[in-house]
């Protein structure tokens, strides 16, 4: 039976140890190279990934060596000669093993695999473990000797083998929490781009989207002295959590979200609850204060088509605008061609974008510039 000695169990625990510390998936294979070799004595160490499927193959070697196109090319024509990536990829096992597990010495020299690559690099021997990967895509540490004769021993086996589900683990948790960064990072933009802000309550306020407690203090004052935010959305938030807990588990009544204005710009902000798997947040809308209904007519509209362009602007259906002015579909039809006509728009976010824009304008707004009156 093979057995590891107390420098053999400090070097392993120190790698272990290391291999929770990598800052990301990226940084991953030249970390996981390092700690390997630590461990087990080589003289060219590489982190492969392969598709036996596709023929593709890829390498980064320790230390650093940048592999030719040619063998590039040949490492991927080839990849079926290896026997240790078909074992891996017919069997799943990534536990580590040898090319001598499989061919004898003169059986591996008589492939082209060795003759048309390894011989190049001066490798004699290789013993290696898998990691995780979803097949057919392959991920394996692969440690080599130059020196024929020196092979890998059954100590480097079980070293390897100790090592091999601590890097696996790390590699795995390294992956997801990229993942989620790269997730959160895409929300973010995305509420960003949409004009809301999140920020979560727990364990205490911090922002999901950047710039949110600077929108809410702009907004509804500066926070207090022990608490951070100010007191009337204080007294706001103590309501929500009061409606919330009141209900004891079941459905709350709906909660009233606090509105505050600021040169010329609304925020909407609302409290989500915390669910089983979410903390407790709040949701900012940061829109643009709605225009007034004389300001539209300024564009030459009628008083009922600014009243309908007013409504546009807040995204409402035709279904909805109807039932707010009180009148049929068809008449909100028809204001909305008069509205398109007037402005020379296409559709109604395109009315909204020019009546917006004409507002803005010294025109619009200096010489109050009327377009297109009709005598409607």
């Amino acid at each position: 039976m093979t057995t590891i000695d107390e420098r053999d169990i400090s070097i392993l625990s120190e790698a272990i140890f290391l291999s929770r510390e990598v800052e990301s998936a990226e940084a991953f294979p030249s970390l996981a190279l390092e700690l390997t070799t630590r461990v087990v004595r080589n003289d060219l160490a590489g982190w492969n990934e392969v598709d036996p499927s596709r023929e593709y193959a890829n390498a980064v070697m320790l230390p650093p060596l940048e592999l030719t196109m040619q063998q590039r090319t040949t490492m991927t024509e080839l990849v079926h000669e290896h026997p240790l990536i078909m074992n891996m990829a017919e069997t799943g096992d990534g536990s580590a093993r040898k090319i001598s597990d499989f061919l004898t010495t003169d059986d591996f020299h008589a492939r082209r695999l060795y003759r048309e690559l390894y011989v190049g690099l001066g490798m004699e021997h290789q013993i290696s473990m898998g990691l995780p990967s979803v097949l057919p895509h392959l991920t394996a540490i692969a440690l080599n000797r130059n020196e024929l004769g020196d092979d890998f021993d059954e100590r480097d086996r079980v070293l390897l083998n100790a090592l091999r589900p601590h890097l696996a683990q790390s590699y795995e948790h390294t992956r997801e929490r990229d993942r989620l960064l790269r997730r959160a990072g895409t929300l973010a933009g995305a509420l960003e781009e949409s004009g809301a802000h999140v920020i979560a309550l727990e364990p205490q306020p911090s922002e999901v989207t950047p710039g949110a407690l600077v929108l809410l203090y702009r907004h509804f004052g500066r926070p207090g002295t022990r608490d951070p935010f100010p007191a009337r959305l204080t007294r706001w938030l103590e309501g929500q959590r009061r409606a919330v807990k009141g209900a004891n588990g079941e459905v709350p009544p709906p909660l009233a979200p606090i509105v505050a204005e600021h040169a010329g710009v609304r925020v909407v902000v609302r409290y989500l609850p915390a669910t089983s798997s979410t903390h407790e947040a709040l949701l900012l809308d940061e829109r643009s204060s709605p225009v007034r209904v004389d300001e539209l007519e300024r564009l030459g509209l009628t008083r009922r088509e600014a009243e309908v362009l007013q409504l546009l602007g807040s995204g409402v259906t035709n279904a909805t605008l109807a039932a707010e002015l009180h009148v049929s579909p068809a008449t909100v039809k028809t204001h909305l061609e008069n509205i398109y006509r007037k402005l020379g728009a296409r559709g109604r976010v395109e009315a909204v974008a020019i009546a917006l824009t004409l507002l803005s304008s010294d025109a619009a707004r200096g010489e109050n510039r009327e377009i297109g009156r009709s005598a409607d």
